[in-house]
């Protein structure tokens, strides 16, 4: 086993295996299409199939009820179309290939929901979150040994949440959400002297957001940055810098966030769809201990890594201090945020899943746990230990997919 545990075979594996756990579920479901799914699935459907975004034929085709529609007629979606913007190269190559097969006679349904379609989409979801895993190994590198990277890397994707909603239900938003996320911290992370830095991770924030919208939030962290940069003697020229780097920021967001503002538009006539986005929060009310230890979807309940990663903080706060606050201010903004959602009960989610967009800083100080307890116990003990808790991972998903 120790002998497989080098990047060449994970990787691979991580991709092939989830692929393998999808098709598996998808054999017995029928389909991936349902919940939340089928919101985001009809903005692709609509971009490539009729070339607009009138949904009404679409979401009456995947919920089966006539949608609720604004006064311009248009059916309206109130979901994020980050992920659908993903999923349209596939979904493309699906339709032609339906297309072409169909020439030689009614082989293939080409309605466009059916599993020929679903299919290409959930690899598409699984490739760049295995990307998105490969990222996190490549930060980590630069901080622990090779090893420990590896062994951390294959924790965050077996023992959380990650591996339902990569192999188990990847046509969801979260795998895509994960991998913004990563790509944003790699990118913020080790390429600090590239030109237009700030315009870069202004513009990842915004694709982030757009698959998200509370992933927006990842920019307060360029945001200190810059002023932690620019709080110098000389006050009113680095000011003047650090609101040129802002203003370069802050475009690079409206760029990959300006698809949501265009759907708000059209479909509500505003610019900004306030801090709701339907739903609401109770900021003097935050349900903070729900969200981390109910009993059906708790944060710790359910995957206590994430509880030993945000430990682990504290000793990577020795080795890199700037990166350890990062990961600890998002991932408390993030809870906040979501504890004070009227949704923080997440229906029917295996944990928490809109939190997996803080993993990939969390990472940082689960690889520091893992390096403490490898260096204690050796390296054997530890791959039996994540051994272990991946299985546990794997039965309280079967638990999850056969009671809820």
């Amino acid at each position: 086993m120790k002998g497989l545990l080098k990047a060449k075979f994970i990787f691979p594996a991580i991709f092939i295996g989830s692929l393998a756990i999808f098709l598996a579920h998808l054999s017995y479901t029928k389909t991936a299409l349902y919940s939340d799914t089928r919101f985001y699935y009809s903005y692709t459907m609509s971009w490539v199939k009729d070339h607009d975004i009138r949904l009404n034929s679409e979401l009456l085709t995947l919920t089966g009820t006539e949608p609720l529609t604004n006064s311009q007629g248009l059916a309206v979606n109130t979901f994020w179309p980050g992920v659908s913007v993903f999923w349209i190269p596939a979904y493309w190559l699906a339709d032609n290939f339906v297309n072409i097969v169909n020439i030689f006679g009614d082989f293939l349904d080409n309605g466009g929901t059916s599993i020929v379609y679903q299919i290409p989409l959930a690899m598409t979801s699984v490739f760049f979150a295995t990307f998105g895993l490969y990222l996190i190994y490549s930060i980590l590198k630069d901080y622990f040994s090779k090893k420990t990277s590896l062994l951390a890397t294959v924790t965050l994707f077996s023992t959380t949440n990650l591996l339902f909603y990569i192999a188990v239900e990847p046509l969801t938003s979260h795998a895509i959400s994960f991998f913004t996320a990563a790509l944003f911290v790699y990118y913020f992370t080790k390429h600090k002297n590239d030109k237009n830095y700030y315009l870069i991770l202004g513009f990842l924030v915004g694709v982030s957001g757009l698959v998200r919208v509370l992933n927006s939030f990842l920019i307060i962290i360029p945001i200190i940055q810059i002023i932690r940069n620019h709080l110098k003697p000389n006050y009113a020229k680095a000011a003047l810098d650090g609101l040129k780097l802002a203003l370069a920021l802050a475009a690079g967001y409206l760029i990959g966030f300006s698809p949501q503002i265009y759907v708000w538009k059209l479909f509500f006539n505003e610019f900004i769809l306030g801090p709701s986005w339907g739903y609401g929060f109770d900021f003097k009310n935050p349900h903070i201990i729900h969200v981390l230890f109910n009993s059906q979807n708790g944060l710790f309940t359910l995957t206590p890594i994430i509880l030993f990663s945000i430990l682990g903080m504290i000793l990577f706060w020795k080795r890199k201090k700037e990166l350890a606050f990062y990961g600890l201010l998002y991932f408390l903004i993030q809870l906040f945020l979501i504890s004070s959602w009227a949704v923080y009960t997440q229906a029917g989610s295996y944990s928490i899943r809109m939190l997996v967009n803080t993993y990939p800083l969390l990472s940082f100080g689960l690889a520091g746990i893992i390096d403490k307890y490898k260096n204690q116990f050796g390296e054997n003990k530890t791959i039996i230990t994540i051994s272990f808790l991946s299985v546990l991972n794997a039965v309280l998903i079967i638990r999850y997919l056969l009671l809820y």
